[in-house]
């Protein structure tokens, strides 16, 4: 059961550097925020939030299409035969828990492929987000005084989309340059 959730490891990669803290957390939460709060002023109504062409739905129907490159990415780093990617990552050494608590030293390539599963895991996620809530639209926010409700689960929703987005073009970043360079 815990192995469902491994996808998820990424998240608790230690130590949070600042990269890390950055890219995972504080661009989305900042581009979330800025995004709702350009909801909440051009739409001033949450009950509209969640409607078939909302731009949150209309996003979580592009992100339908990411898990199969997501999945493509991590086949190609799991198997591309360079020895680079399996030395360990410069820097400050980054590390995960495994299963049993040990900690395991990450390499590029063991810290690009936990980075895709997160990645592929989370698009999974943020689109059944997306399905569950345009369906549940009407039912919960149609009253008025569930507004605020539904800028909360906005920006929730924004704040995964926008992780999605600052944790790929790191990818992107890793695997079109850092990949290429050599370890001194």
């Amino acid at each position: 059961m815990i192995s469902l959730l491994r996808p998820w490891s990424y998240l608790m990669i230690r130590p949070q550097t600042f990269d890390l803290k950055m890219v995972n957390f504080y661009l989305p939460l900042s581009l979330a925020l800025l995004t709702i709060a350009c909801c909440f002023f051009i739409n001033q109504d949450g009950n509209t939030l969640f409607l078939d062409d909302s731009a949150l739905i209309k996003i979580g129907t592009f992100i339908q299409t990411l898990p199969g490159f997501y999945l493509a990415a991590l086949s190609a780093i799991a198997t591309f035969n360079k020895p680079d990617l399996d030395a360990f990552l410069l820097g400050k050494e980054l590390y995960i828990e495994n299963e049993d608590g040990n900690k395991i030293r990450l390499t590029r390539r063991r810290f690009l492929t936990i980075m895709f599963a997160f990645l592929t895991g989370q698009s999974f996620a943020f689109s059944l987000l997306c399905v569950f809530l345009n369906s549940i639209n009407f039912v919960a926010f149609d009253y008025a005084t569930n507004n605020w409700l539904a800028f909360v689960i906005a920006g929730l929703a924004y704040f995964i989309f926008w992780q999605l987005i600052t944790i790929t073009l790191w990818g992107i970043f890793y695997l079109a340059e850092k990949i290429h360079t050599p370890n001194p």
